[in-house]
């Protein structure tokens, strides 16, 4: 994870309290909704374009939530690389567990240091869960991550969407959080989570071109529902949400409506999240 110097203290610490109970989001049905909506995008866009043993690099990764989904499903040799030694103490854990220590390197370092990284190449390499709304500068931690992909080779990031923020906010009634998202694109969603990054896919598109990467596509999701602010805790789920997802038959429906629309790019602009597929020519 890239950290904003600014931030770096308290976002340490913020993961570090997380660390034991981060999947722990698993149990949340709108997470547990949107996981199975990128899911199906990742096998769908991504991982389809792998049938043989390839390399992958899990930036920010923490506690391998989705590079042990990816080694479970693929033939892949993975690398996790978090600045939390905590989260990789938890991913250690899981990859033990699993079994699957001996295809997988975990290392503790700092995405903006280009010198923490190892020698390796990859041919994907995944940045999920909003690890680059915590840059300081994406133009710089892009640029390492180029550095470092193979010619040909994908690169994922999962993004906070600067026009959900907006949303959101109204929502909970932190207006005072609105010219600062607006304006600087920067947004605190709750008091407890760090300041952190927002992007349109125009944003996204330019981050491409400064490092001289071809953005191949720009989605949305969750674009037909959106979480409360109990899901951004590590526990809760807001009422009305979970009555809604907790029938199965309602749950079925909304994922199917969900990929059936996600994949459009006209409803990129409404997801929660912004999922950036970028390829190194």
């Amino acid at each position: 994870m890239i950290i904003l110097e600014k931030n770096i203290g308290e976002v340490i610490d913020y993961f570090a309290k997380k660390a034991n109970h981060y999947d722990d989001v698993d149990g949340q049905l709108y997470w547990e909704l949107s996981d199975d909506i990128l899911w199906y995008i990742l096998k769908k866009e991504i991982l389809s374009k792998f049938s043989k043993t390839f390399n992958l690099l899990d930036a920010g990764g923490g506690t391998a939530r989705w590079s042990l989904k990816i080694l479970e499903h693929t033939n892949c040799i993975a690398e996790v690389f978090d600045i939390s030694e905590n989260m990789l103490a938890v991913a250690d854990k899981k990859i033990r567990e699993k079994k699957l220590n001996s295809r997988v390197k975990l290392i503790e370092g700092n995405l903006d240091k280009f010198e923490t990284f190892s020698k390796t190449k990859f041919d994907l390499i995944i940045s999920m869960n909003n690890v680059f709304s915590f840059v300081d500068s994406p133009k710089n931690a892009l640029s390492n991550i180029v550095k470092v992909t193979n010619k040909g080779g994908l690169i994922v990031l999962m993004v906070a969407n600067k026009y959900h923020a907006l949303y959101f906010n109204i929502q909970r009634n932190a207006l005072e959080q609105l010219d600062m998202n607006l304006n600087e694109s920067y947004v605190k969603f709750t008091e407890e989570v760090p300041k952190m990054h927002t992007y349109t896919p125009k944003s996204l598109k330019k981050l491409c071109t400064s490092v001289g990467i071809k953005p191949l596509k720009i989605l949305g999701f969750p674009v037909t529902i959106y979480p409360g602010t109990e899901e951004t805790k590590i526990f809760g789920n807001t009422k009305k949400l979970e009555t809604i997802l907790s029938n199965k038959k309602n749950y079925n429906k909304i994922l199917e409506i969900e990929k059936k629309v996600c994949l459009e790019d006209e409803t990129a602009s409404r997801g929660n999240m912004l999922l950036l597929i970028a390829m190194r020519d």
